[in-house]
């Protein structure tokens, strides 16, 4: 997430971190039932977090006043905690959600996470942040389609034009990626949490 904050001068989030902390925003839960809900939505694969770093994670959370914790009775000696996002936690995720989609830059995993989180930030200025993005990422694929015919005419080595090459194509396809969500997060008049994943109740019967 190079150069961007999480708001009021604060290092930004990691995207791990994010990832949790919009979870327990979704609804509380348990670290348990946190580690299935990750694994239901295969986050390994788009936005890898290891299951033995969850705990930790939820600790430094708490730790910073994002999220906070109640403990429930599961009998006379067992007690479970559940967490979920504090008010401060709810101001920082917008935040973050907001920063990382306006980021112009190729941390594609981080964008991935606010794009699943995006019904916590207000969707007018969702729609603003990923339209500056597309703006950005359309005007890049112009300067690089530009420069690419100028090292064409000036016969630049083919290794040189493949690099050129193949950054115009990242950029426009990302342009044309923010356009589409761009156009679905429009007609969505719902803007509804992603986890309408099941039974509230699951959250605090698991584990």
């Amino acid at each position: 997430m190079s150069g961007r904050e999480g708001g009021k001068g604060e290092a930004a989030l990691s995207s791990p971190a994010l990832l949790v902390l919009g979870l327990l925003a979704e609804r509380p839960m348990n670290p348990y039932f946190l580690l299935k809900l990750l694994d239901r939505l295969n986050s390994a694969s788009w936005c890898p977090i290891a299951e033995s770093s969850v705990y930790a994670l939820i600790l430094s959370l708490e730790r910073k006043g994002l999220i906070e914790a109640r403990e429930t009775k599961e009998g006379p000696l067992s007690r479970k905690r559940i967490f979920s996002a504090s008010k401060i936690g709810l101001g920082r995720l917008e935040s973050e959600i907001l920063a990382r989609v306006a980021a112009r830059d190729r941390d594609f995993a981080a964008f991935d996470v606010a794009l699943l989180l995006a019904c916590h930030a207000s969707r007018p200025a969702f729609l603003e942040a990923l339209k500056s993005r597309a703006s950005y990422w359309a005007a890049a694929a112009g300067a690089i389609a530009s420069s690419l015919g100028r090292l064409e005419a000036e016969g630049a080595a083919s290794t040189a034009l493949g690099l050129v090459r193949h950054n115009g194509r990242l950029a426009a396809a990302e342009a044309a990626a923010c356009l589409d969500i761009l156009a679905d997060a429009e007609a969505d008049s719902s803007w509804r949490s992603f986890a309408a994943l099941g039974a509230r109740s699951e959250a605090e019967t698991s584990g």
